[in-house]
């Protein structure tokens, strides 16, 4: 599982979550403040045991 934390950490998003993370299926795509911080080539996210 990969999970994709906010590099702006928009509390005020519905997409953020308490730890910091965000539920956008394609953040890069989605959301212009995440694609401001990343390009579409980087790994973003960070692979987690569920």
């Amino acid at each position: 599982m990969r999970k994709v934390y906010c590099p702006v950490n928009g509390w005020d998003c519905p997409y953020w979550q308490k730890d910091g993370s965000c539920t956008i299926d394609d953040p890069i795509n989605e959301c212009d403040d995440f694609g401001f911080f990343w390009d579409e080539d980087d790994e973003y996210w960070e692979e987690v045991e569920e």
